[in-house]
């Protein structure tokens, strides 16, 4: 476990140097926070990234980078990069050490990207804030994290439905069941249901622990992202009926319409170049590009027919973030 720790000091290290652009320090002892300091500094940086992100949303920014924001944070708060640097790096050997035996370090790891980013991670942060918000207003994420109150069956299911409903989640058919009336509210699927019932076994009188529910969250979004990909894919050799990996503006146009009719032409014109990009080969988007495209700018992935039948308003143009 030591060994382990270390290393994670010496990768977080030359990462930062690398990021800062100059040599690593040598002979700076860093120590992992202990587990209470631990437990604050992620329930505090979980609250600035919502405040923050809420900012830039409001504005039209981008949001900032999950893992970059840690450092920023860091910076705002020690006035110093090295100090900063050292607390990062701190961080990132306490989830280490307590990754195996708890389960909000391993979240908070996972979707900061501590000590190292690991494969899709990009898009937990927006995922984990968006269930956050929907528990607790931005203001009291912190002391309501601290607190660790049980959750009620009850907020679990609407603050799951918010999330999948969320575009920061590719809600598909298991998700999601129609209202049971005209006019009436869009229902969680029975499968979803079924697996928030098991989570109160972890709590007594009922109840759902937060981190249950979080890191039961980040499994259904990495579920319904496999989904969305194989569905792209198909969409994708729908649209690109001749095999030729050359989709011109206006079929790439209909591809993104078939699931997002209320995209406008800057968001598709932006997408199609960044296909293009990521293809390299002149005309050509091939299949891998488009679908990280479309995972990346949360096309939904359900066909725009069936998603009207679940949310009778208007489709809003998601944005990507991290």
């Amino acid at each position: 476990r030591c060994a382990v720790a270390a290393a994670a000091a010496a990768s977080i290290s030359r990462a930062l140097a690398r990021k800062a652009g100059r040599p690593l320090e040598q002979g700076v002892l860093i120590r992992a926070l202990p587990l209470k300091s631990l437990l604050i500094e992620i329930a505090s940086i979980f609250q600035a990234k919502a405040q923050v992100d809420t900012k830039s949303d409001r504005v039209g920014k981008p949001r900032e980078p999950a893992r970059q924001f840690v450092s920023t944070y860091m910076i705002r708060k020690f006035g110093l990069r090295s100090l900063a640097e050292r607390n990062v790096q701190s961080m990132g050997l306490s989830v280490v050490q307590e990754r195996d035996t708890c389960t909000r370090a391993r979240i908070f790891g996972r979707v900061m990207g501590l000590p190292e980013p690991t494969p899709g991670y990009r898009g937990l942060c927006d995922l984990v804030l968006e269930g956050l918000k929907a528990l607790y207003t931005e203001g009291s994420i912190k002391d309501r994290m601290l607190e660790d109150q049980p959750l009620s069956p009850m907020e679990v299911a609407s603050a799951t439905l918010a999330v999948v409903l969320s575009k920061y989640y590719f809600a598909d058919h298991d998700d999601l069941a129609p209202p049971l009336y005209p006019g009436g509210e869009v229902q969680l699927g029975a499968s979803v249901v079924a697996q928030l019932g098991g989570l109160s076994k972890g709590a007594s009188g009922g109840g759902v622990l937060l981190d249950d529910w979080l890191e039961w969250l980040i499994g259904a979004y990495e579920d319904s992202k496999k989904n969305a990909s194989s569905l792209f894919e198909a969409l994708y050799i729908r649209f690109d009926a001749n095999g030729d990996n050359v989709l011109d503006l206006q079929e790439f146009t209909e591809l993104v319409h078939s699931v997002q009719p209320a995209a406008d032409e800057s968001d598709v014109l932006a997408m199609f170049e960044e296909a293009l990009d990521i293809t390299g080969q002149g005309d050509r988007i091939d299949k891998a590009a488009f679908v990280e495209v479309a995972l990346r700018h949360h096309l939904p992935c359900l066909p725009a027919a069936d998603l009207e039948a679940y949310l009778p308003r208007p489709l809003t143009t998601p944005v990507d973030s991290a």
